[in-house]
């Protein structure tokens, strides 16, 4: 006799915070994304929780880069442009999860994900947005370096205030190396009284240790960090659930990428 399935929806927790939020500005670089509904559903949490300022508004540096710094940051906007292309950020991943009727534990798992092709592509240009060792000369981190010194030197009215704002855009960053955007937008949801103690996904992998591991142990190298992803290799579940965990690991930073993008173009006072 064939077992009978039911099927249980919900809606995930973070729309608490999404249905109420309004962008003060449009998604960065939503204008290139094949899915502009979905940028705008991860600005609305990083708007929710981080409330970055307008990236656009960042005072132009009275003296630009020059040589290598300047093609740093121009290698910074193009790069960011194509990765808002990406058909992995505008993806509908998903896994649905059935569960035999009585609850007897016999499952079945559906998965949505994109081409393991795409999603390496997506991962090495990741990559180098996000490395902190100073192997990319187009990171985040380098950006926010060659910025800091070039505001250093500025000497105008505007220093005070450019280097609060890239604080700020630091600190968003940092953050979400620690826990997923989604689990940020549950805490301050906690914070607010309207989500119980436990936020799902809380006691998960940190992204920062989740990405090295899809880096280095499947997607990009394939090292001793291999044994993160075999351990779930055999169990249907966890395979499906760590992908996902995976994919909102990365897709959270990514946002704040684009974004700065938009602020290092200000930064410069034209194109690149």
């Amino acid at each position: 006799m064939q077992p009978e399935f039911i099927t249980v929806s919900g809606r995930s927790f973070e729309v608490l915070a999404v249905d109420d939020t309004v962008l003060r500005y449009p998604a960065p670089l939503r204008e290139r994304a094949p899915n502009k509904e979905a940028f705008d559903f991860w600005w609305k949490m990083l708007e929710f929780v981080f409330a970055l300022p307008d990236p656009s508004c960042f005072p132009a540096l009275p003296t630009m880069p020059s040589g290598n710094d300047l093609a740093a940051l121009a290698r910074y906007v193009s790069a960011a442009e194509e990765m808002a292309e990406s058909t992995v950020l505008s993806g509908k991943d998903a896994m649905t999860v059935h569960v035999a009727d009585g609850g007897s534990g016999i499952e079945r798992i559906e998965t949505t994900f994109a081409p393991n092709e795409s999603v390496r592509g997506f991962t090495t240009l990741f990559r180098q947005f996000d490395t902190n060792d100073g192997g990319e000369a187009a990171s985040f981190s380098q950006a926010q370096r060659i910025l800091r010194e070039a505001n250093g030197a500025a000497g105008d009215e505007h220093v005070d205030m450019r280097s609060e704002l890239l604080s700020i855009w630091g600190k968003a960053r940092r953050s979400l190396r620690s826990y997923p955007l989604k689990v940020r937008v549950g805490q301050k949801l906690r914070e607010e009284g309207r989500m119980p103690a436990g936020i799902p996904g809380e006691d998960r992998m940190s992204p920062e240790t989740l990405v090295s591991a899809y880096q280095y142990g499947d997607l990009i190298h394939w090292t001793e960090q291999r044994s993160v992803i075999e351990a779930v290799a055999d169990d249907p579940y966890l395979r499906a659930s760590q992908r996902m965990d995976f994919l909102e690991a990365v897709t959270g930073p990514t946002h704040v990428y684009l974004g700065f993008s938009l602020l290092v173009r200000a930064a410069l006072g034209a194109d690149p």
